[in-house]
């Protein structure tokens, strides 16, 4: 008998049933949290060869990016505050509650607003929230302005809209995107989509056309914005990879160690492929294309050389991740400490560059 034909079962055990999986559902919702926070609490997501664990949860265990960034932050917020566990299990919170409550809870607070918020709607809590949000200043009162007959009203032309591929607008995903790591993708972008583009940023377009409008297949907006993006591809590409549409030059010597030549950048972004060399032991390839950067395989103090060989590119996580594996993670944990201090200090006095000790 086919399991999803339910057409045999007497109203009462149907109910029933499905009540006791409703049960489980919660159940195992807050189990879910649990093992996806502590999987990213030890980082099992590296020697797997993920960038991150959104990576991880997209790729590996095939959540859909919105259904993987939802338990992810819910698990990140249970963690911080366990009692989140139990609430989902009883089914006194949902992962959108959850998500609500998130910026508002603190460990002074906790207690008092997951059970203010416990088993109630969306639109309940939002009021919840509302009403707990600090009054507002009162301004001072001003002489109100006489009325404008509506014919007599200046109409407001709309913002001027550019197609271009984009990511969903910032202001939308906010709320999602508040506790992501910058090793953590945004969404893939549309295929074209409409964005509203400040007025400074038209009369820059305006100027490009004027500038280079004889040599674009069209002249358009559109037109202008891919050629600047290409300009400004290509510009970053040299800096970073040593891409160059020149006959590449003798390299210049240099007696920083730690300088990796231009055409050996060149070298080892055309064989990796612009994308994260680490495998995994499984023999999996991170197939992360974002935050890359220059990693000698043999580390420079354990006598590594800076050779074609000995460099390939990383993402940041990797690259991290590789540096813990020869020199300890809490040694590396100190290294980040002194980086960061190093570099509040400097914009503190100005400095832009500091000896390293």
């Amino acid at each position: 008998m086919d399991r999803f034909t339910l057409s045999h079962l007497a109203d009462r055990d149907l109910v029933a049933s499905l009540k006791s999986l409703r049960a489980q559902e919660r159940r195992a919702l807050a189990d879910l949290l649990a093992h996806i926070a502590e999987v990213e609490a030890r980082r099992l997501y590296l020697p797997a060869a993920y960038p991150s664990m959104l990576d991880w949860l997209t790729r590996e265990l095939e959540f859909s990016y919105d259904a993987a960034l939802r338990r992810l932050r819910a698990s990140r917020v249970a963690r911080r505050f366990p009692a989140v566990f139990a609430a989902v299990a009883d089914g006194a919170l949902d992962l959108t509650a959850v998500l609500l409550l998130a910026p508002e809870l603190t460990p002074e607070n906790a207690g008092e607003l997951l059970a203010a918020a416990s088993r109630k709607s969306k639109n309940e809590i939002l009021q919840l929230l509302a009403r707990r949000a600090r009054p507002t200043p009162q301004l001072p009162l001003t002489p109100k302005a006489p009325a404008t007959p509506a014919t007599q009203r200046p109409q407001v032309a709309p913002a001027p809209l550019s197609p271009i591929d984009s990511t969903e607008s910032a202001q939308t995903m906010e709320p999602l995107f508040a506790d992501l790591g910058a090793d953590e993708q945004a969404p893939p972008p549309e295929p074209r989509q409409w964005v509203s583009l400040p007025k400074s940023t038209m009369a820059k377009i305006a100027r490009l056309l004027e500038l280079t409008g004889h040599t674009l297949p069209a002249r358009t907006s559109a037109a202008a914005i891919d050629r600047a993006v290409e300009a400004l591809v290509e510009q970053i590409e040299k800096r970073k990879l040593g891409r160059t549409h020149t006959p590449a030059r003798a390299a210049r010597p240099t007696t920083n160690v730690r300088t990796i030549p231009a055409h050996l950048r060149r070298a080892v972004s055309e064989r990796d492929g612009d994308r994260c060399a680490f495998v995994s032991a499984d023999g999996r390839r991170c197939e992360c294309r974002t935050n890359l950067e220059f990693d000698h395989v043999v580390p420079l103090a354990r006598g590594g050389l800076t050779t074609v060989e000995n460099v390939r590119l990383c993402c940041r996580a990797h690259n991290q991740y590789a540096a813990e594996r020869v020199f300890g993670e809490g040694f590396m944990r100190g290294k980040r400490a002194w980086a960061t201090r190093r570099t509040r200090a400097n914009s503190r006095t100005g400095i832009t560059h500091a000896p390293v000790p």
